[in-house]
């Protein structure tokens, strides 16, 4: 690994470079940070995008951003984007980088402020907002990266937190997997449905919603930590806290397998 570890310098001057390259030159001016205490600090988060400014809201019907100084709503547009929304962008500094990794996460960071330069945030940060401009920058870009809404594998492999986050982190995650409860849902149609639920409780609250849903055959659940570890290193890492998200595996060949772990029928 290359030990590469981001200097605010660093971030100004690949800033400025990237912002020419990849963004025609309209990002304004921007606060540079290393944070390396408080959330995300054991290596759950890489970087922020940040808001500065004081009282900046944002209207819940349209997702216009906005201020209020002295009683009066002012809305925020490219032209006083700087001046109001006092963009920051972090990272963190408790991870031992590439160069290259640095750098796409700088960029995604990047893309964040674009979307919301334009006056307007999204209700999903990573949604298609988000995804047009990242779309835009790596093709721009193909010989350095590809943004994505997440780290990707290959990314992830270029870093790595200092050793004394890094025991934190696989601590934090035994407990995580040890706790969670793989819930799935069969549908007479084929289809299957993961939620990786974060308490026994959510699964009680899925069997109640759907329990006259007459196109489910069945909802299994299972505290097999095999699988469990199995499905995390199959890339579904993202744990569940209410019904409404979840993972289609129905054309996934290890659907066919799960059948070797211990299962519970619930619903």
């Amino acid at each position: 690994m290359e030990g590469f570890i981001p200097t605010v310098e660093w971030m100004s001057e690949k800033f400025d470079e990237m912002n020419e390259k990849l963004f025609n030159d309209v990002l304004g001016s921007c606060t540079f940070r290393i944070f390396t205490k408080g959330k995300g600090m054991n290596g759950n988060v890489l970087g922020w995008f940040k808001c500065g400014g004081k009282n900046v809201r944002v209207v819940n019907s349209n997702r216009k951003i906005y201020t209020v100084v002295n009683g009066s709503i002012t809305y925020i547009n490219k032209n006083n984007f700087t001046k109001l929304y006092k963009p920051i962008i972090e990272l963190n500094g408790n991870y031992i980088w590439t160069e290259k990794a640095a750098l796409s996460t700088l960029v995604h960071e990047m893309c964040h402020y674009y979307v919301d330069m334009q006056g307007y945030h999204p209700k999903r940060c990573h949604g298609k907002d988000f995804m047009n401009i990242a779309k835009i920058v790596s093709e721009k870009a193909p010989e350095l990266f590809t943004v994505q809404r997440l780290a990707s594998a290959e990314q992830m492999s270029e870093m790595d937190l200092k050793p004394e986050f890094k025991i934190k982190r696989e601590n934090r995650l035994i407990n995580k997997i040890s706790n969670s409860v793989p819930t799935f849902i069969f549908y007479n149609t084929g289809t299957v449905k993961y939620i990786n639920c974060n308490k026994m409780s959510l699964v009680n609250d899925i069997v109640s919603i759907e329990k006259h849903n007459k196109k489910i055959n069945k909802i299994v659940i299972s505290e097999d930590n095999a699988l469990k570890s199995t499905l995390r290193n199959l890339g579904y890492t993202h744990t569940m806290t209410k019904y409404g998200r979840y993972w289609n595996v129905s054309d996934e060949k290890w659907v066919n397998d799960i059948d070797k772990f211990e299962l519970k029928i619930v619903g």
